[in-house]
């Protein structure tokens, strides 16, 4: 779990069988004494096996927040993320290794500065419409939360071949956390983001990096073949590097045929030259807006 600061987060081991009460209280189970927007005793969780039971207590002021909406109780999978006041928890699963070989992908892109000046938009209108609602999105968000949820929500709509966005963040320990992420279908589960690729992205490189693992045709047959989340791509643009850690958007959908970045894919294939130029300007606006907030 981590707050605003980087000062505020901690780390705990549950064992299924657990129940353990969420609160501010020193006294609480699992102490979050950083948060005045979180009761003294928030929360009652349950370990499952692979899941994590959350329900809201009675004589709570504050909502708990699950992909941006009000729930008094829930069941999170592993990769999942919920917020309560500033802080958010995340349930990692310490079976699985974000930084796995496996997840090598067949084809790795680093964008250099200027490198997609030239790439034109298919759908130009469209992208340039949710362009111009974006400071007026950003100036208005309540807090962080809201503007995640913003964000991921408007990449969706700016991304159309994406099936899954999230912002992303590496902490001091150079592991992945999600603070926010959707799917444009919300039948379809959990998310876990490629820790290699937000590594090379928003720590090594510091720019926009896209890996490619294989269409679906490509997968039948290989058995050692693992996908990160199911996903056929996935591309990491950074954001913001501050005292909070350093940020970025993860954008990843799936492929109906083979695909080579350095290969024109015609009018129906997927573009995601574009879609990483159209986050990349996404990028820019945000910071661009959030430090004017700061000087004003």
């Amino acid at each position: 779990m981590y707050g605003t600061q980087t000062r505020h987060s901690s780390r705990f081991t549950l064992e299924p069988g657990q129940e353990l009460v969420l609160g501010r209280s020193p006294e609480a189970d699992i102490a979050v004494t950083w948060d005045d927007r979180i009761s003294r005793k928030h929360a009652l969780l349950k370990v499952q096996p692979k899941q994590l039971s959350v329900a809201r207590l009675s004589n709570t002021e504050n909502q708990i927040f699950l992909a941006g909406i009000a729930f008094d109780d829930f069941l999170l999978e592993p990769g999942g993320t919920f917020v309560i006041g500033s802080t958010t928890f995340q349930l990692l699963d310490s079976s699985s290794s974000f930084s796995s070989p496996r997840e090598s992908p067949l084809e790795e892109v680093t964008f250099k500065p200027n490198e997609l000046v030239k790439v034109r938009y298919r759908d130009a209108d469209q992208r340039i419409d949710v362009l111009a609602h974006l400071p007026e999105l950003i100036l208005d968000a309540r807090n962080d939360t809201d503007l995640f949820h913003r964000l991921v929500t408007m990449l969706l709509s700016g991304v159309k071949h994406a099936d899954a966005v999230a912002v992303v963040r590496l902490n001091d320990e150079d592991r992945v956390d999600v603070p926010f992420w959707e799917r444009r279908r919300q039948t379809q589960g959990g998310f876990h983001p490629s820790g290699r690729l937000v590594l090379e992205a928003v720590k090594k490189s510091k720019r926009s990096v896209l890996h490619v693992w294989a269409a679906k045709e490509e997968k039948e047959g290989q058995e050692d073949y693992t996908i990160v989340a199911e996903f056929d791509w996935a591309f990491c643009t950074p954001i913001e590097e501050g005292v909070n850690g350093r940020w970025g958007l993860y954008v990843a959908g799936e492929l109906n045929q083979p695909y080579q970045v350095s290969v024109p894919q015609g009018a129906g294939g997927i573009d995601l030259q574009a879609d990483v130029k159209f986050t990349e300007l996404v990028a820019s606006i945000v910071k661009s807006v959030r430090r004017l907030n700061q000087l004003e």
